[in-house]
């Protein structure tokens, strides 16, 4: 079976030969085939370069997509810097204003060369712009002796 396979094989080889010797036989047959054979190459030259163009395009595609995924997750370490240092600054001034409601004393963030404030009493509002420096100290002094009273009337009243 095989060996009947085999001689129809060659059979058709010959036939195939046979029939590409006719067209050759011609010159304009030959020149037809040059023809063709130089367009083919061409062709495939062609194909080439525009494969080359396109995996380069494409190369600089996926390089731009990186650049813009590594801007991406930089801008979002900003963003979290940022709400990071808006929790902080909100811790601030909450701790700024629990200072300042216990000692009473309203510090001047508008002036960042000096320390300066505002004493809170009972009786008057102090500012340290304008009154001397004699003031402040009576004043100062007249809240710790009311602060001292009032700590003392609280350890005779729990004895």
């Amino acid at each position: 079976m095989a060996e009947i396979s085999r001689k129809f094989d060659v059979e058709k080889l010959i036939s195939y030969s046979d029939d590409l010797v006719k067209l050759l036989k011609d010159e304009k047959d030959i020149n037809d085939l040059n023809h063709c054979v130089e367009k083919s190459d061409a062709l495939r030259s062609r194909c080439r370069s525009d494969h080359a163009g396109v995996q380069s395009s494409l190369e600089a595609i996926t390089n731009q997509i990186k650049d813009l995924e590594e801007q991406r997750s930089s801008i979002e370490e900003r963003r979290q810097v940022l709400k990071k240092l808006k929790q902080d600054e909100a811790k601030a001034q909450m701790t700024l204003s629990m200072y300042a409601s216990v000692t009473r004393i309203i510090p001047d963030l508008n002036d960042k060369s000096k320390i300066s404030g505002r004493i809170l009493c009972r009786v008057c509002l102090l500012d340290s712009n304008l009154p001397s420096s004699f003031c402040i100290c009576n004043s100062l002094i007249r809240q710790s002796q009311i602060l001292l009273t009032k700590k003392r009337k609280r350890l005779k009243n729990s004895s």
